[in-house]
């Protein structure tokens, strides 16, 4: 008897959903000016949440009757329902460079997860940035060459560009 109560206690408990492995931490940009954003696969996640409580899509697709469809339709939005509980808090998100450190702090609400026979688990997610482009530091008037002639108020100005800086070449430059 003690096995059968021990197992029936086993069996009732929630399954256990690991958030942090749904979620995804992006970063592009320069190095020093990053900026980070970050996913949950709801998708996967309500997936996962069907194949831990031992339901499939082809459940769905025999329904035969309206008491069956409402019991699926109820079903899915209290999977919904729990997934939208879900935040994901990130520490930073801007000017980021590289070797900064991204801690994602994720937040729910178990009590609503465990209606569908659910407990999500994880708290945190990290990841450092790497692979940011380097920024260039770029002088626009180096090898511009700028010349005065005539005399007022019928003088101009004419200007050349002799350098090959592959960031100033492509530009066009304006006199007032």
């Amino acid at each position: 008897i003690l096995a059968i109560i021990i197992g029936v206690i086993i069996w009732l408990q929630p399954e256990e959903i690991e958030v942090d492995q749904f979620v995804t931490i992006e970063y592009s940009g320069y190095d020093g000016y990053g900026d980070a954003y970050v996913y949950l696969d709801e998708t996967a996640l309500y997936d996962a949440m069907m194949k831990a409580t031992g339901k499939s899509y082809s459940d769905y697709m025999d329904i035969e009757s309206l008491w069956d469809l409402g019991g699926a339709v109820s079903e899915g939005i209290s999977f919904y329902t729990a997934i939208e509980t879900i935040e994901l808090t990130p520490d930073v998100t801007e000017n980021l460079s590289n070797g900064d450190t991204i801690n994602v702090s994720i937040t729910y609400n178990n009590e609503v997860a465990e209606e569908v026979d659910i407990e999500f688990v994880g708290e945190t997610v990290s990841v450092v940035v790497e692979g940011l482009t380097p920024v260039v530091e770029v002088d626009p008037f180096a090898n511009l060459t700028v010349t005065f002639n005539g005399t007022a108020p019928s003088g101009w100005i004419e200007y050349e560009y002799t350098g090959s800086d592959e960031y100033v070449s492509s530009y066009y430059f304006n006199v007032d």
